[in-house]
Formats: C-alpha cells, sequence, structure tokens
C-alpha cells in the first residue's frame, strides 16, 4: 500500500493531492490503487482538496484529513472541480473506504462520489456547496461519470449547512443506501435523487432545520465550525460502587463486569490513527473488552517529564518539568485537529464513547510524579497540585459518563511520602470540578 499521510498543504493553486487520470482506459494510461491518504491538512485549496481516480487494485482509503476551504478559484475550472474529496472512474469490484474526514467549507460539494460499492462513514461536512450550483452545491453528490454507480454505502456521516441538499444523488445511480446520518440546515433539504435508499428504524437518518435541535455538545452557529463539538451528549451507564463497597454497578443497580485493557502510554504516545486502529482491535467479537486504562501522563524518563505526544504538544507550561497546575491550553483547537494536548487526549474520549468503552484514567504516575521512587530532578507534587490538577481534570470531562478516575501508579506504601493524603486531595479535586461545589464533600463520603 502507498501512503499519503501527515503532510500539510496549503495556499494551492489547483488540488491538494491529485492521484490519477480521467478513464485511464479510454485513453491507454494506467491505473492506480492500494493508495492510503490520512492525517494530512489541506487548507486554501484552489481545485479539489484530494482527487483520486482511474482505480484498479483494493485496499484504498481516505480518512482522518482535515480539509478547509477548497475551490477558490472559481472561474478558471469546472464547477466539479471544487470539492472537499472525489474519487471517479473506479474499476467495478473496486471500492475505497472514506471515514473520519473534516470537510468545511468547499465551493463544490464535500465529497463527490462516482463508482461501486465505496463505503463513505463517519465524516462531517459543514457549510459545503457554497458555490450553490444545483448539481454540486451539495453535501455529498453521488454520480455516474462513466456506466452506472450502484452500492455505495452513506453512513454515520454529519452533514451540516450545505448550501442545497445534505445528499444527493445524479444520473445513473442505483441501490444508493443511506442511513443513521445526520443532516442540519441544509439550503433544500435532506435528500433527492434518483437510487436513493434511506434507512428506516434504527438505522433511520436524522434531519433538523435548526441545527441547535440535534443537542450537540457544542453549536456556535456562526460560521466557524472550529468552535462546535458534533458530539451528543453522553448515553453510557453511569457506574458507581455497589453498596458493600467491594465491586463497581450501574446506576440501575447492576454489577459491572471490567473487562480491561491497559496501553499505559496512550495519551502520550498513540496518534488519531492509532486511537482508531486500537479501538477496532479490542471492539473484534472474540475480545469483548470494554474498559481501557492508561496514565494521562506517565513520564517517558527523568529527562521526559513534560512528555510531548504523538503531535508535539506537552501537557503541562513548565518547559521540562511539568507545572501540574498550569495545563497548557492553546484556543482554537478541537479532537480532530488539536493544538493542545488535551485537544487529543479529548479525542481518546470520544472515540471510548462513541464505541461504548469506559476509560480508566490515572492523573499521573506516581512512582515519577508523586512519591519520586525514580529519583527525578523534580519536586514531588503535594496536596494542594494535586487538587488543583484534579480540579481541572474533574471540570473539563465533567459530562462524560464513561470516565473512570483511578489515583496511583505502582506508588508502594499509600501512607508512604503522605500519598495518601494527595489522592485524597486529588479526588476532591476532580469531584469539585466535576460539580462546581464551594464545599464539597470530604474523601468517601456521599
Amino acid at each position: 500500500t502507498f501512503e499519503i499521510h501527515h503532510n500539510y498543504i496549503h495556499d494551492m493553486r489547483y488540488s491538494g493531492i491529485h492521484i490519477g487520470q480521467n478513464d485511464p482506459g479510454k485513453y491507454n494510461i494506467p491505473y492506480v490503487g492500494t493508495f492510503s491518504i490520512h492525517d494530512n491538512l489541506l487548507e486554501n485549496i484552489g481545485s479539489y482538496g484530494i482527487t483520486y481516480k482511474g482505480v484498479n487494485e483494493p485496499n484504498n482509503y481516505i480518512y482522518n484529513n482535515v480539509i478547509r476551504k477548497t475551490g477558490l478559484i472559481p472561474g478558471d475550472l469546472p464547477a466539479h472541480a471544487f470539492h472537499g474529496i472525489g474519487v471517479q472512474y473506479t474499476r467495478t469490484g473496486i471500492y475505497i473506504d472514506i471515514y473520519n474526514n473534516w470537510i468545511e467549507k468547499t465551493v463544490g460539494s464535500g465529497l463527490k462520489i462516482d463508482g461501486n460499492n465505496h463505503l463513505i462513514h463517519n465524516n462531517t461536512i459543514c457549510g459545503c456547496g457554497s458555490g450553490n450550483d444545483e448539481s454540486w452545491g451539495h453535501g455529498i453528490v453521488v454520480h455516474a461519470k462513466a456506466g452506472t454507480t450502484s452500492d455505495v454505502e452513506l453512513y454515520d456521516n454529519i452533514i451540516i449547512q450545505p448550501y442545497r441538499y445534505g445528499i444527493r444523488t445524479l444520473e445513473n445511480c442505483s441501490n444508493i443506501s443511506y442511513k443513521r446520518n445526520l443532516i442540519g440546515d441544509a439550503g433544500i433539504g435532506e435528500a433527492y435523487g434518483t437510487g436513493l435508499i434511506a434507512g428506516t428504524g434504527a438505522d433511520a437518518n436524522i434531519y433538523h432545520a435548526n441545527v441547535a435541535d440535534f443537542g450537540f455538545n457544542a453549536w456556535s452557529n456562526d460560521a466557524d465550525y472550529s468552535n462546535d463539538d458534533f458530539t451528543i451528549g453522553n448515553f453510557m451507564d453511569k457506574l458507581k460502587v455497589s453498596p458493600n463497597g467491594h465491586y463497581l454497578e450501574t446506576i440501575s443497580g447492576e454489577p459491572f463486569m471490567w473487562m480491561g485493557i491497559v496501553p499505559w502510554k496512550m495519551p502520550e504516545m498513540a496518534d488519531r490513527n492509532d486511537v482508531d486502529y486500537f479501538i477496532s482491535q479490542i471492539k473484534k467479537s472474540e475480545h469483548k473488552y470494554n474498559v481501557i486504562l492508561s496514565a494521562i501522563i506517565m513520564g517517558r524518563s527523568c529527562t521526559t517529564l513534560n512528555p510531548p505526544n504523538a503531535y508535539g504538544h506537552q501537557p503541562f507550561n513548565g518547559g521540562d518539568v511539568p507545572d501540574f497546575t498550569n495545563p497548557r491550553i492553546v484556543s482554537g483547537g478541537s479532537p480532530n485537529y488539536p493544538n493542545d494536548f488535551w485537544d487529543h487526549l479529548d479525542y481518546l474520549v470520544r472515540e471510548c464513547e462513541a464505541n461504548d468503552i469506559y476509560l480508566c484514567l490515572v492523573p499521573q504516575w506516581s512512582n515519577t510524579y508523586v512519591n519520586n521512587r525514580y529519583n527525578c530532578n523534580i519536586t514531588p507534587m503535594d496536596a494542594a497540585t494535586a487538587r488543583s490538577y484534579g480540579e481541572f481534570l474533574g471540570n473539563r470531562y465533567k459530562n462524560q459518563n464513561h470516565i473512570i478516575w483511578m489515583m496511583g501508579g505502582s506508588g508502594g506504601d499509600p501512607t508512604e511520602r503522605g500519598t495518601k493524603d494527595i489522592y485524597r486531595a486529588q479526588a476532591e479535586g476532580i469531584l469539585k470540578g466535576y460539580t462546581g461545589c464551594i464545599t464539597c464533600p470530604s474523601w468517601n463520603q456521599p
């Protein structure tokens, strides 16, 4: 597989990424295939963000890309050349899996799809189709460039404020399944065209003229979609300690069976692609894991005490030595395109929830930061610092039912060096962050 990944492509006159040619069979041009295009950021693009044509090999993927503003040279190219992502001229039986892309403010459609058997899912498409073209001014357009297009699946996409329809099919389309899509404030309506098959029952699409009616966690309606969070509420059962104090149970009183897996340094070392892959594997039926246990900050050595994550973002201010009272926050980011360490932790939190997995977080590894068993050049955390950091965590994740907090990290004797009091202070800080209370209950009280 050929990979194109982790590039920043911006201010281009024509396409950001262009692979293949129109109708290779007609012009005796080689077909292409087995490309994986992922984790690229494309901004201010003259034509397509990503275009992939003439595909005749399996295993094709376009995922985790962020595309902002395409079609910035209208007049120089035809109206069908200004889309966020476009695929066409794929041989029969060859499909492309397009997922987890963020596409916003395109002059053409967010996605333009030609060919059979493609999977289009879990993409977020905002403010697309601003050229308002009758054929191309939509969130997703499915069409047949040559022959027919059939058996395309469109599911679990979020399409917000397209200029015309959320989903539009054009000529010679059949068996285009669309289900569980959230479509909001479309200029004309939810979907229109030939060959569309809408999901029903649990697979029904949801349309709201007022985006606020979805109940998204954050919706600003200011055309700056980077401020918005298109996740909805939290539907996982809250957990609590059983009355006898021996196990966890759901709010309804059902015992909770903890089937956990422990990637300790996931927040530090995993990128979004790693998170997606890991969760996809542990969700397989033969595993049945329902809890991920990780430390937010573990420290890789005494020389990396404020460790940057996979995107180079340190969790705290303070340089090489973390200031736990001063988390490093950079405005303007989001889980899909993080500006700081916490944006990326938000991605892990969100994806666990979306896959019905509880996330047990250790705020810091105690052997490094609390009792300093590794003898690093660091002032061990005290109760006041632990309380402050705990309050930050509790406030940031106060709406997440699926997070379990665990204090420790090979800490040895909990009375050693006052670690028990530190853990209690941190737990009380988390509780204060959750509730906003002025005088919170003490440790182990209701």
